[in-house]
């Protein structure tokens, strides 16, 4: 529930650190400084952290994303629920709403623990390189699926901030990229991996190897409680002579939210048969 008391940040488990593997993860350069990096970010209450991991450059890029994603898009549910926060001052007491359909495009002010903190994914087909179909730069939306988390029912034509696509994907291959570097360590180095271009937005088919997967028919809205957590997979697959590996990722996975996946990258196989990756 909503704290209608001063201000606490959904409180965090302690952090969990793992080694770097020498260069940035995402352009791979060793002759820069690193810093740390969340593999989910600390504002979607991330606390798993991998040393050394990231290049001021690239982590601009990641950050970019991020601060659409989890500010300018979910950012004021962000606010009703407490999400952490490196800037705790700059909550406001009160946040504006928009309602559809209002001729004078009129928006109502609510105080923060009466805000009915709505979020809304997009519901993807699966990524091309699973469906067997050639690379494309469009990507099929399922539909919506929504959530309104805590105590506060959706008002009638609530609007959301309007959702630009490319970012959501490149959100998802950031989350992937750098949990695949968690898990695997240097092996990671081992795999070739375009990500980094989804993320970075030079790719050009990046719904070939981001999308959703389990059913493919849109789920309906839901009214919950959350801590917003996220289950990560991996999964090995061997095509003519490569392994391919993919991250599974369920956004909102205590509500049953949409599942996505990533395809991280493929490496020469002379097993035949895929590795079974343990997450930790």
């Amino acid at each position: 529930m909503v704290d209608a008391s001063p201000r606490k940040p959904l409180p965090m488990q302690p952090p969990k650190y793992y080694p770097g593997v020498g260069c940035c993860i995402y352009c791979f350069r060793t002759d820069v400084p690193l810093k740390d990096e969340h593999i989910v970010p600390l504002a979607f209450a991330g606390n798993h952290v991998i040393r050394d991991a990231s290049c001021d450059d690239c982590a601009k890029k990641t950050s970019l994303i991020e601060r659409r994603v989890l500010r300018e898009y979910w950012g004021k549910s962000r606010e009703a629920v407490n999400f952490p926060t490196r800037r705790p001052k700059r909550r406001a007491d009160k946040l504006e709403m928009r309602i559809a359909n209002d001729a004078d495009g009129r928006t109502v002010e609510v105080d923060w623990n009466k805000f009915p903190a709505t979020f809304a994914l997009p519901q993807l087909e699966r990524p091309g390189r699973m469906r067997g179909v050639p690379p494309s730069k469009v990507g099929k939306i399922l539909g919506p699926w929504i959530a309104t988390c805590g105590p506060n029912n959706a008002v009638p034509n609530q609007v959301s901030e309007p959702l630009r696509i490319d970012d959501f994907v490149g959100f998802i291959a950031k989350l992937a990229h750098s949990f695949v570097f968690a898990q695997l360590g240097r092996e990671a180095l081992t795999f070739w991996s375009a990500l980094p271009s989804v993320i970075g937005g030079s790719y050009p088919f990046p719904f070939y190897l981001i999308g959703g997967i389990g059913s493919e028919k849109p789920i309906e809205p839901l009214t919950a409680q959350t801590r917003f957590p996220i289950t990560f997979t991996l999964h090995g697959q061997i095509v003519d002579g490569l392994e391919f590996l993919t991250v599974g990722l369920q956004m909102f996975s205590d509500l049953g939210g949409p599942t996505y996946a990533a395809i991280f990258g493929a490496r020469p196989s002379s097993a035949g048969i895929p590795t079974k990756f343990k997450c930790e």
